[in-house]
């Protein structure tokens, strides 16, 4: 029976400094594409921000990282605001309109109800659902105004505190190249 040996690696590894730098470009490459889709991409954007920041987290202690975490955290923290008011968009409708066939379920299966009793249970109910709906409207436009105003200075400052920790680190892996060889 022939003895495998371990395989040699035809090539170094690439030292982790600049293996970082790399994911960190395609990681920006990447958001852009994000942050160029509708409101619906937003909530993708935001997850990619989040594996964004992850990726950098464990080097917080590390020059040029903390302030390109804030950054990331402020732009994950606008996102989510966004996407949770999106999500109450979607649940609020369909929530108020069961409590409000509920409402009226009752009332009409009781003998001799009369359109006053219906009017008495539905009118209050439905103006308390167009409330709701318009105050998650307004809230939700307010956010996507406020966020699409802010989108090319956010994106900005996320590139440029990415691009300048991409340059650190790249600087300091040459430096430690060049001072072992």
């Amino acid at each position: 029976m022939p003895v495998l040996a371990p395989r040699r690696r035809k090539q170094k590894s690439r030292p982790f400094g600049l293996w970082l730098a790399q994911h960190l470009r395609d990681a920006l490459h990447q958001s852009d594409a994000c942050f160029n889709g509708d409101e619906a991409c937003l909530h993708a954007a935001r997850i990619h921000i989040k594996h964004l920041r992850y990726l950098i987290e464990p080097f917080a202690a590390m020059p040029q990282m903390a302030e390109a975490i804030g950054v990331l955290k402020s732009l994950q923290t606008t996102l989510g605001d966004l996407h949770d008011l999106f999500m109450m968009r979607q649940l609020l409708a369909p929530s108020l309109g069961a409590q409000l066939i509920e409402a009226l379920n009752t009332l009409t299966q009781q003998p001799e109800v009369k359109t006053r009793q219906i009017q008495q249970v539905f009118n209050p109910a439905r103006d308390q659902f167009i409330c709701a709906l318009n105050w998650q409207k307004t809230q939700y436009q307010t956010a996507l105004n406020l966020w699409q105003a802010q989108e090319s200075s956010h994106r900005h400052a996320l590139n440029s505190h990415i691009n300048a920790l991409i340059d650190w680190l790249t600087e300091q892996t040459h430096g430690q190249v060049n001072r072992a060889g």
